[in-house]
């Protein structure tokens, strides 16, 4: 009896002691399985923010600024000490303390944790601040606006996925440091401030208010405002609800029936998932051609034109990208278009070539120089990335493409364009000897005519 009373006691203290359900925790680590592919990606290069980095050698340069910069929002607003920053947040403390893993927290006291609530979200709040309503004074006596590459680097350590705070500590500080003159948006001055994405985006901000579109952290808001346009989802979600609705029943007589109806399947959900590389494309006789004036998601196909917006590639694109795809790994929303994007344009990247072909077509602003690298860093965002086969925001491209490449009228005259009449001069020649071969049709029957006239 007393064992049973045991057991009772202990599954009681565990259910009691349970952490936070992962739907609290806005601010998880890394899975391992994504962290393995390339380590360096998720972690910061010069600054940590909250606790999952905090103490690391190679970080203890930026705490002095951080400081620096909590001393220059206390004289800003002609204070001296930081009492009721401290007493506001720690109201928020256990909600704070419940975004992130629990293990970790359990190491430190909390009043250190407070302590990086604190000094990390004002160092943030007046970081923004500074880059957005003094961009010209701040790099006179600023070491981090002195220097771009500083700056640069900074900006993509803040959109780490483990290098977040809580928005509503980052608000919390915003609100209680703004002074009347002062601009009272801060996901506007947050947007103005970071901009590094790798194209543009449809923003929410745009057409509503964003001060009323939730924000779990800065990596979460930048990405639920990096958006395809609203026609775009609209049409999407329209297309899911339908193929939702549809009920499939295969009733298969044999062993060898259910194998076809497999293979068919997976036909089908390869044609809705895949295409060639863009090289093989231009073969097929598709064109290429960059989009203007829309959101870097929002890519189109007709006539034989696919059309993709612009997209750049920089020194720390990869990472950024690889955040993004971790965040939308964890939270899973819809639509995951970042993900959907990026398999759209590893399918189209198989080598340097594709690349090549991409580049001249004005669809990728190569700023690392190297085809092939590009080529690399495609090839391998999505390792180790659970994928849906069954969906895509790209399935009609997919399968408009793939229905265009199937015709053989539209590969034989794009053989016969690249291989015979790939310059102006081939096509010259070939208008020549077609007239050539038409004056001797002609003169051939003229003189038969003549021939029988006489």
């Amino acid at each position: 009896m007393s064992d049973m009373k045991e057991i009772v006691t202990h599954i009681e203290n565990v259910l009691n002691h349970l952490p936070s359900a992962p739907s609290d925790r806005i601010l998880p680590r890394v899975p391992n399985h994504l962290r393995r592919v390339k380590k360096e990606a998720y972690e910061p290069e010069i600054i940590s923010i909250g606790p999952y980095h905090r103490g690391k050698d190679h970080l203890a340069a930026m705490e002095e600024h951080k400081f620096r910069y909590l001393k220059l929002l206390l004289q800003r607003r002609d204070e001296s000490s930081i009492a009721k920053y401290v007493e506001a947040l720690n109201e928020l403390n256990k909600r704070a303390a419940n975004s992130y893993e629990k293990g970790l927290l359990e190491e430190r006291r909390p009043d250190d944790f407070l302590e990086i609530m604190l000094v990390d979200g004002c160092f943030i709040v007046e970081l923004i601040r500074k880059g957005v309503v003094e961009k010209e004074s701040s790099g006179d006596d600023d070491p981090i606006f002195r220097s771009e590459m500083t700056l640069f680097s900074l900006k993509h350590d803040l959109l780490l996925l483990e290098n977040q705070l809580p928005f509503f500590i980052l608000q919390k500080l915003f609100d209680m440091t703004l002074l009347s003159n002062e601009e009272s948006n801060l996901k506007q001055m947050i947007f103005r401030f970071f901009r590094i994405l790798p194209g543009p985006g449809y923003s929410r901000g745009e057409e509503h208010n964003l001060s009323k579109v939730p924000a779990r952290h800065l990596l979460g808001l930048m990405h639920d405002n990096w958006l395809p346009s609203p026609q775009g989802v609209k049409a999407y979600l329209n297309k899911t609800d339908q193929e939702k609705q549809k009920t499939k029943c295969v009733v298969c007589l044999s062993i060898d029936c259910g194998l076809i109806c497999r293979n068919e399947t997976s036909k089908e959900d390869d044609a809705k998932t895949h295409i060639r590389c863009a090289t093989e494309l231009h073969e097929a006789g598709i064109k290429f051609r960059r989009g203007e004036k829309c959101s870097v998601f929002d890519i189109k196909f007709a006539n034989g034109v696919l059309e993709i917006p612009k997209l750049s590639i920089e020194d720390k694109t990869e990472y950024l990208l690889r955040n993004l795809i971790a965040y939308e790994q964890f939270w899973k929303d819809d639509i995951c278009h970042v993900i959907d994007y990026i398999k759209f344009i590893d399918c189209l990247i198989n080598s340097n070539k594709d690349v090549e072909l991409l580049c001249r077509s004005g669809i990728i602003d190569n700023w690392l120089g190297d085809d092939e690298v590009v080529a690399s860093v495609f090839n391998r965002l999505l390792d180790n990335v659970r994928l849906s086969h069954e969906r895509s925001f790209y399935s009609e491209i997919y399968v408009k493409v793939n229905k265009y490449c199937g015709r053989e009228w539209n590969v034989w005259k794009a053989k016969l364009r690249h291989d015979y009449f790939n310059s102006p001069w081939a096509l010259l020649s070939f208008l020549a000897a077609v007239f050539l071969l038409l004056l001797t049709v002609l003169q051939t029957v003229y003189s038969i005519l003549s021939f029988y006239h006489s």
